[in-house]
């Protein structure tokens, strides 16, 4: 998140509410991740690459499969 003053009560309401999303956002992927589920949290634009680069992180630890 950018670091900009907070200048309203509007602006407030939705910097505490991106911050909240993201905190969230993190506890899921955490707790996810915790019970073995393997995730993926990029872009659009980065998506393919984290796929890819994903991908051969679980064949190289599991070659096997």
């Amino acid at each position: 998140m950018r670091a900009e003053p907070v200048d309203g009560f509007g602006h407030a309401l939705r910097f505490l509410a991106a911050k909240r999303y993201c905190q969230e956002r993190r506890e899921i992927l955490a707790s996810l991740g915790a019970s073995g589920i393997l995730t993926l949290d990029s872009t659009a634009q980065e998506l393919a690459v984290a796929l890819a680069n994903c991908y051969f992180d679980i064949h190289h630890k599991f070659p096997d499969k």
